[in-house]
């Protein structure tokens, strides 16, 4: 019992010792850290460094007090105290006591003159109204390699199907090439990179058409307005056989100004389908391999001039041709088993569609009164050659061919008003129109 006793009052002895020698050899540092107004800095950095050396830090609280501990040493310390707005302090101590308080310290405000700053505004991928929605083509950069149709897919009020145009499910729409009929019918073939903007108009006033009674879509074209020699060239490509090309060049003066655009896209895909069917009544089979190969290759070019005959009178005239050409070759490879007797065929189908399209437009605008009122009028000429042969094939002989097409034709000749007066804006026109 003696022994366990003299143990236990040997092991208190130590433990007692061993808190006393760490509390002669640690350091408490404590202190507030103040701004110019004597008010407390919350949860600024406080850190202790030896020599460079990172000891500890500590955060200040909400009444901008520190504190903590070190061992002790008579070499000088550094305290550094940082915080988002105030300039960096450093305080020199020495823990050489069981505690020191530094008291207040006080930061100062880092007051930083920001040189010259430029606000740039972006414009929206698109602004709509009840009755208008305009999708601006140059506020997206993924329209740079895309189409027409692209651009038509991010507006909700427009609906897609196999390149089929609806707006709120009514397809009776017309589509115009800056404000006049177009003969193009698949605007896959009209480069991002060339539109402005793409209109949209549920509810058409009198300039435009009133065949579109399910509304109308109105693409506009890109046009330079800086002065003097100016050129863009672009090309795009993606690993999925897909090559584009841009190339748009100006000129303009005071008087006159002239343009030209040359676009051009390949593009190419392949699909292979393997089809393995078993009829179990009678245990025919059939095996079927296929190989589709895709082409498109479009060119595209325009050349238009811009005649400011005075302030009031504008004279523009552009004209415009689309040469898209698209091929698919698909390759069959059938085998069949009926009765236990196998036999195979291999057939050949070969389709392209080709198209040439030229556009021509004149339009003259005369400002009777500067943001008031103008007379707008606009002559156009569209046509369209399309034709598209396609052969047949069976063990390598052809079977059947075909040649299909139509060259569509459009002529118009239209006059526009516009008065703005209190109440909003009084419109007037008369269009003639040749198919």
């Amino acid at each position: 019992m003696r022994k366990e006793l003299k143990f236990i009052v040997i092991l208190t002895f130590l433990v007692f010792t061993h808190l006393v020698s760490h509390g002669q050899t640690s350091c408490t540092v404590s202190g507030t850290v103040v701004d110019n107004n004597n008010l407390p800095v919350q949860y600024a950095s406080v850190v202790a460094y030896e020599s460079g050396r990172l000891l500890t830090g500590a955060m200040t609280g909400e009444n901008g007090d520190f504190s903590f501990k070190i061992h002790r040493s008579t070499e000088e310390h550094l305290l550094v105290i940082e915080f988002i707005g105030y300039a960096k302090k450093e305080v020199s101590f020495k823990p050489e006591r069981s505690s020191i308080n530094l008291e207040k310290i006080i930061i100062k405000e880092d007051a930083v003159l920001l040189g010259e700053a430029v606000v740039t505004a972006k414009r929206d991928a698109a602004t709509s109204s009840v009755e208008h929605t305009v999708i601006h083509a140059s506020a997206n950069m993924s329209f740079e390699t895309g189409t027409a149709l692209d651009i038509l897919r991010t507006s909700s009020s427009v609906t897609l199907v196999n390149d089929a145009i609806s707006i709120r499910g009514n397809r009776n729409i017309l589509v115009l090439l800056d404000g006049v009929p177009t003969t193009v019918g698949d605007l896959a073939v009209i480069p991002a990179v060339n539109i402005k903007n793409i209109e949209i108009i549920t509810s058409p006033d009198a300039s435009y058409d009133s065949e579109g009674t399910g509304g109308i879509i109105n693409i506009v074209s890109k046009r330079n307005v800086v002065k003097g020699f100016s050129g863009v060239i672009s090309a795009n490509y993606g690993f999925n056989h897909f090559v584009t090309g841009n190339l748009a060049l100006s000129y303009t003066k005071p008087k006159t100004s002239w343009r030209f655009n040359y676009n051009t896209k390949y593009e190419d895909d392949i699909v292979n389908t393997t089809l393995n069917r078993l009829i179990h009544e009678n245990g025919n089979q059939t095996y079927q391999q296929m190989r589709a190969t895709r082409y498109v290759y479009n060119n595209n070019i325009g050349v238009g001039t811009d005649l400011r005959i005075n302030e009031k009178n504008i004279l523009s005239i552009d004209l415009k041709s689309m040469l898209p050409r698209h091929n698919i070759k698909q390759d069959l490879d059938n085998k069949y088993i009926k009765a236990g007797m196998e036999s195979k065929e291999k057939r050949r189908k070969d389709v392209t569609w080709n198209r040439e399209n030229i556009e021509g437009k004149i339009s003259y605008r005369h400002i009777i009164k500067p943001d008031t009122s103008d007379l707008t009028i606009n002559g156009s000429i569209s046509r369209t050659w399309g034709h598209r042969p396609s052969y047949y094939f069976l063990e390598g002989a052809e079977i059947n061919c075909s040649d299909s097409g139509g060259s569509p034709f459009i002529t118009s000749l239209q006059a526009d008003f516009k008065q703005k007066i209190s109440s909003g804006t009084l419109s007037a026109g008369a269009k003639l129109t040749y198919r």
